[in-house]
């Protein structure tokens, strides 16, 4: 569907610290062995189900969004991640 590439610099462990807490903000479910690679997901009600493949490496976050409801349009739900983890991955 799409994919996000996301700069940092936190470092692996920093920047999954973040998504990890940024997860949990969010009721989103988070399947990783490590953290630094897995899967994402939450059933929004009414809506649907998104789904996301992730990985950290020490300087990028790259995001798949694999799977996404009808509405919010996909672009829509695209910047709205990107937005939200640029602000978790800057501060």
């Amino acid at each position: 569907m799409s994919t996000l590439r996301i700069e940092h610099e936190l470092g692996r462990d920093g920047a999954r610290e973040r998504i990890a807490g940024l997860a949990k903000k969010h009721s989103v479910q988070l399947e990783t062995a490590d953290g630094l690679q897995g899967h994402l997901s939450k059933t929004l009600p009414f809506v649907g189900r998104v789904r996301a493949r992730f990985a950290i490496e020490e300087r990028l976050l790259e995001v798949e969004i694999l799977e996404a409801p009808a509405f919010p349009s996909a672009e829509t739900l695209r910047r709205m991640v990107e937005d939200e983890l640029k602000r978790a991955l800057t501060r």
